[in-house]
This record gives structure tokens, C-alpha cells and sequence, in this order.
């Protein structure tokens, strides 16, 4: 029996080697007219959480909690997720560089980065930096070899042959490795060809000098533009990176108001043109599609932004209060009229007994 089974492992053993190797269905990207115009082969995601802050900054306390919700929802988009929590310095950078030399260098891939924990900005805000949990504070020596440069993350974007990468940041810091279209933009169009040229994509939860609060609302109001499909800016049943920036920017200064997103594509001619898409399952999806309108929105940043759109609000306040008064109006005509023609009838009646 023994030298049965052992004549029998090669052959099993052959069987396993060779059997069809199961393959994901591509995810498909149609235009309005039901042509393909994309096809993502395979989806990863990296996310980077940074909770326990061990050298002088303070810690955040819901990050982890928050990043198993971020992995939920996007397996939930067919993504394959990679997660790495409380990075040290000396594996931060190391992080990203394999995690794109492992799936970074397939042009059909779709990849998505997030991290979510302190960020710093210096010169002005001029440079951007992801802090690990290790790093001491910025009036500490050795805070410069212990950060990450967003130029770095701007290099590694750069060497990534997928089409379409998006980098999410839950951390304030500059925004000017980007072509910024945080202050205003005009309603996102449809799907395109043009959505299938290459692009990298970036949205930071603020700008630089702005502080993350400890429980965040970029991340839930990210979580919530796909499961919910509120950031489904046009309801054609894509949320694009485009639509997804608009949304956090006018989300997020909403419940945190000294919060700013921005958003943008990489200053780089080949690579940014392009649009990270997000497939919404129109089946299971729980929430209704957003009306269209075709009109600027405008999310206001400085006081003079502010004040204009008050002004605009309280406009449309002032016109919905006269069609409002103007319905009250002709509704009081309408009872009077009511009330003659009985008072008519009452006496037509009366003369005839």
C-alpha cells in the first residue's frame, strides 16, 4: 500500500502543477454608448496606518479601525489588499518601492495607495513629508532622516508602468508635487477615451500647516463616496478620481472646517491626462444616483470666496422665499375666490325662496 501511494504522489503531485490556474474577470469601463473604453486586468492596494506614535507625536487613536473599514470597501471594489500598520522609518519607503515592483509594472493594472497618519510641511509649505511612527518631533535631531519626502513618492509614481495609480493621503501637508484643482472645477464629464490615457493621481485630506483631527472625516467621507455612491458626481456609475477629489473638497471643510482637501495629476505631460475609475455596483448599491446638474461648483477656500457664496446663497434663499410668498399669494386669490362663489350661491338661493 505504501509503495502505492508513493508510485502516486509524483502523478498527484504533476495534477496540481497543472491545473488551470483560476483568473480574475477584467473590470470594464464603458462610455456612454456601451463601448469599452478601459479594462483593469487586476486591482491592488496599499494602505499604510499609522496609529502608535512612539517619539513625541501624538497618536491616532482610530487609524486602525479606520484602514480595516478602507480594506473593507475595497475589496469590495475587487481590490486586492496589501495593509501595513505602525511603519517605521526604516521600512516606510522600502513599503511602497516593493509593493510597485510587485504589481506597479503591469500596464493594466489599476493601483490605489493610502495612507492615513501625521504629515509635515517645511519651506513654506513647499515640501511635503510622510511621518513614520518613529520619527522624532520636528525640533528634534535626526527628524529629516527619519521622514518621507513626497519627492520620493513623486520619483516612485514616476517609475510605475500601470496606466492608472491614485495616492490618497489622510495627512496635511503641500500639495505642489500636483497640478492643484482644489479651489474650484466645472461638474466632471462622462467616461471617454481620454479616461483610459495614463494618469497619477493625488488627494491629500489638507493643506499644509492644517491639522488631521485624531478621529479623521477624509477617510469615512472616502468610504462613503463608494459604498454609497455619493461621490458618483454626474450618476453615470463610475466615481473618477477627478469626481472623487471634487467630493472630498467639499465634504470634508463641511464637518472639519479648517480642513481642505486637495487634488490634482502629477506634473508630468504623459501622466495626466488620464482618470482613475472606480466601478459602483449599481445592483447592490444603497444609495440613489445623483441628479446631474450641469453648473460650476465652486468650494470656497479664501474670505472673498466665502462671502461670494454667501451672497449667492442667500440670493437663491431670497428667490425660493418670493416663489414661496408668490405660491401663498395665489393660494389666498384661489379661497377668496372659493368663498365669493359661495356667498353668490347662498344668495342666489335665499332670493328664490
Amino acid at each position: 500500500m505504501k509503495n502505492s501511494l508513493l508510485l502516486l504522489l509524483p502523478l498527484l503531485s504533476a495534477c496540481v502543477a497543472y491545473l488551470p490556474v483560476k483568473t480574475e474577470k477584467p473590470i470594464l469601463v464603458l462610455d456612454r454608448q456601451d463601448n469599452t473604453v478601459l479594462s483593469y486586468h487586476h486591482s491592488y492596494a496599499l494602505l499604510i496606518g499609522q496609529q502608535n506614535y512612539n517619539n513625541g507625536w501624538s497618536s491616532l487613536n482610530a487609524v486602525h479601525d479606520e484602514m480595516d473599514t478602507v480594506e473593507t470597501v475595497l475589496q469590495e471594489q475587487g481590490f486586492m489588499v496589501e495593509k501595513h500598520l505602525d511603519v517605521e522609518s526604516s521600512q516606510l519607503e522600502n513599503t511602497y518601492s516593493k509593493f510597485i515592483e510587485k504589481y506597479g509594472f503591469q500596464s493594466h493594472n489599476r493601483l490605489l495607495f493610502f495612507f492615513s497618519g501625521h504629515g509635515y510641511s517645511r519651506s513654506n509649505g513647499k515640501k511635503g513629508y510622510l511621518v513614520p511612527t518613529d520619527a522624532p518631533l520636528p525640533s528634534q535631531k535626526g527628524f529629516l532622516k527619519k521622514i518621507l519626502s513626497m519627492h520620493k513618492i513623486q520619483d516612485l509614481a514616476q517609475k510605475i508602468k500601470a496606466k492608472h495609480a491614485l495616492f490618497l493621503f489622510d495627512s496635511c501637508f503641500s500639495g505642489t508635487l500636483f497640478q492643484d484643482k482644489s479651489a474650484f472645477t466645472e461638474l466632471p464629464a462622462y467616461i471617454t477615451k481620454s479616461t483610459a490615457l495614463q494618469t497619477r493621481q493625488f488627494i491629500t485630506a489638507g493643506r499644509a500647516q492644517e491639522k488631521v483631527p485624531a478621529h479623521s472625516v477624509f477617510t469615512p467621507a472616502f468610504v462613503n463616496a463608494l459604498r454609497y455612491k455619493r461621490g458618483d458626481l454626474n450618476g453615470d456609475g463610475y466615481v473618477t478620481g477627478l469626481e472623487l477629489g471634487l467630493y472630498l473638497a467639499h465634504v470634508v471643510p463641511q464637518h472639519s472646517p479648517r480642513q481642505h482637501p486637495q487634488y490634482g495629476k502629477i506634473k508630468d505631460y504623459d501622466d495626466a491626462y488620464g482618470d482613475f475609475v472606480f466601478v459602483l455596483d449599481k445592483k447592490n448599491s444603497i444609495s440613489s444616483p445623483v441628479k446631474v446638474v450641469r453648473t460650476p461648483i465652486i468650494i470656497p477656500h479664501t474670505k472673498e470666496e466665502v462671502k461670494h457664496l454667501t451672497l449667492a446663497i442667500a440670493q437663491v434663499t431670497q428667490v425660493t422665499q418670493v416663489t414661496e410668498d408668490s405660491r401663498d399669494e395665489k393660494k389666498r386669490e384661489e379661497e377668496e375666490e372659493k368663498e365669493e362663489r359661495q356667498r353668490k350661491e347662498i344668495a342666489r338661493i335665499k332670493a328664490q325662496e
